[in-house]
Order: structure tokens, then C-alpha cells, then sequence
């Protein structure tokens, strides 16, 4: 039976593989820890009902998230798959999440206009992104979601930028996601699978 909070939000192509999207729709009335173990548990079940075993055993959670694989199991092989997911709880009756699934480093990553004013938008871009904030709040938020689907992907955890940085994030491939709300935005990052040892 399918969860009542869940929904595919659909696939992006890539030339290695689809990424698959779910949207989450979160009870409005958890804490940010209920919410975070919420969604861990909607991937969990997500995995288990639409993936081979063999696939979401070797799977890659984002970092410092609890698992229900062990850690020695989980490091025998490379990941068979990879998970990246963001959720915030915006001015409406239920809170939303993104989880994106794929076979190769992804991230995924979504905000809103309406969660700092402008010059709050101006010194986290200029500290994570080195830019200026845009005046549109949903243009800052979109930069936003960039800059943290892009470091979920490479796995490193949020940064201050640098060139060095910047390199590292310009890696990733990134893909604007439409979204039904003015105000929200989400970014989904992505880097080409890892080659295989010769064996």
C-alpha cells in the first residue's frame, strides 16, 4: 500500500540514467526534527516498494543520516543508488518535501522568496555564493537552491564560497524544477556515475 504523503513528481533523462522525483507532502503540524525522520522514513519506503533489494542495500544517503543499512554492508560495493532530499514548511496547510533517486551523485534542493528579506538573501549569497542578491526574493531563492543542490551532490556539506569551491560545484549538471507555487524554487543537481574499477 502507497503512503498518503507521497507522489512521483516524475523522471529528469540524463545520458546515464533517469532520476526519479517524489514529492513529499508532510503532516503541517510535525516539528523540523518529525519532519526530518518523516521524510527519512517516506525514502525508506520509497526504496523498498520501487527499487531491487540489491539496489537500495548499497544505497547512498545523504551525509550524517542514520540508515537502515549497516555501515560496514553498506561500504562492500559502490552505491547502486543515490539519495538527495530537501523539504521546508512555507506559509501554507501542508509542508512539502523533494526526494530525488538516481544511480549516479545527485542533490536536490528547495526554498522560498518569502524565508529571509533581501538583505538577509544578500549576505547569505555573498557568503555561500560569492554574488549580490538579485531584488526578486524568488531569483534569491533560486540562486539558493544552486548553490545547495550543487554541494548535496558533490557531498561535501554547505561551504563559504572560493574559487576552489566554485570549481567544485560547477561540476554538477544543473536542472531548474517547475514547481506550482509563486514563491517556490527547486534546483537539482547531478554528476556523471563514477567509473567502474577494471576487474
Amino acid at each position: 500500500m502507497s503512503s498518503p504523503y507521497s507522489s512521483s513528481a516524475g523522471h529528469v533523462a540524463t545520458p546515464f540514467g533517469e532520476i526519479a522525483l517524489w514529492r513529499l507532502l508532510l503532516p503541517a503540524d510535525l516539528s523540523r526534527a518529525r519532519q526530518r525522520q518523516h521524510v527519512r522514513a517516506e525514502a525508506q519506503e520509497l526504496l523498498m516498494r520501487h527499487y531491487p533489494v540489491a539496489s537500495w542495500q548499497h544505497a547512498h544517503w545523504p551525509p550524517n543520516v542514520p540508515t537502515p543499512i549497516s555501515e560496514p554492508q553498506r561500504l562492500q560495493s559502490e552505491p547502486a543508488l543515490w539519495l538527495s532530499w530537501s523539504y521546508l514548511q512555507p506559509a501554507a496547510p501542508q509542508a512539502l518535501a523533494l526526494l530525488a533517486i538516481a544511480p549516479f551523485p545527485v542533490g536536490i534542493d528547495l526554498s522560498a522568496g518569502h524565508l529571509l528579506d533581501l538583505a538577509g538573501w544578500d549576505a547569505v549569497l555573498q557568503l555561500y555564493g560569492g554574488i549580490a542578491a538579485p531584488p526578486d526574493p524568488l531569483d534569491c531563492a533560486r540562486l539558493w537552491t544552486r548553490i545547495e543542490a550543487a554541494e548535496k551532490c558533490v557531498r561535501t556539506g554547505l561551504r563559504e564560497w572560493s574559487v576552489e569551491v566554485q570549481a567544485q560545484r560547477s561540476r554538477c549538471k544543473l536542472v531548474e524544477l517547475p514547481l506550482a507555487s509563486t514563491d517556490l524554487a527547486a534546483t537539482l543537481a547531478w554528476l556523471p556515475p563514477r567509473p567502474r574499477p577494471a576487474g
